[in-house]
């Protein structure tokens, strides 16, 4: 009996008829996987960019500007920026103008707007970005652009889409929906400094 079963067992493991079928049902859900989770990725990575060159081309657009803006130019950029974006998720900016002071060392606000009620930087809260500023000259001004844009992996789109054994947002492979924040420097280019119109 234990010849037979030893005879039995070296015919099992010398078998390769089935082996293609069978490493098939093994690689190809990790294959799927790894297919999903670099689409994943790749798509965070992109939104960040996209995110990125919008908010550096408001803060170009900024600079160049000689007239006040006022809100309808804030609202127009938020429009802008949603656009360059092409996203359906909640985004805001908020643009602020400071002035450094040499003699008390530390940046004036001029003024700070936001859009989708967002709070402006006062002279007492802007202290929790001045790390972010690079050193400026006495009297410089400088304009700083926030955007932020909510991001939810591609899988977390179909938050109301369950089956009966499966959450398909299992598959958000480690990104948990976060918020995209940007901060842009740029210093005004025609103009000492960019004005608000109230």
């Amino acid at each position: 009996m234990l010849k037979y079963i030893k005879s039995r067992l070296g015919h099992f493991l010398s078998e390769t008829r089935a082996s293609i079928s069978i490493e098939a049902v093994i690689v190809l859900p990790m294959l799927a996987w790894a297919y999903v989770g670099m689409y994943l990725y790749f798509d965070a990575f992109r939104t960040q960019n996209t995110n990125l060159k919008a908010a550096y081309t408001l803060g170009d657009m900024l600079s160049r500007e000689t007239d006040p803006i006022d809100p309808d130019y804030l609202n127009g950029l938020q429009t802008v920026f949603d656009y360059l974006t092409n996203t359906g998720r909640p985004t805001w900016i908020r643009v602020t103008v400071v002035t450094w002071d040499n003699v008390d060392e530390e940046f004036d606000v001029n003024w700070s707007q936001a859009t989708a009620g967002q709070p402006s930087w006062t002279d007492g809260t802007i202290a929790d970005i001045e790390d972010q500023i690079p050193a400026m000259s006495n009297g410089d001004t400088a304009i700083i652009v926030e955007t932020n844009m909510d991001y939810v992996p591609i899988t977390g789109l179909v938050d109301d889409v369950q089956t009966s054994t499966m959450d398909f947002r299992q598959f958000a492979l480690g990104i948990p929906a976060f918020t995209m924040h940007n901060l842009v420097i740029t210093s005004p280019r025609f103009a000492p400094q960019l004005l608000w119109e109230s």
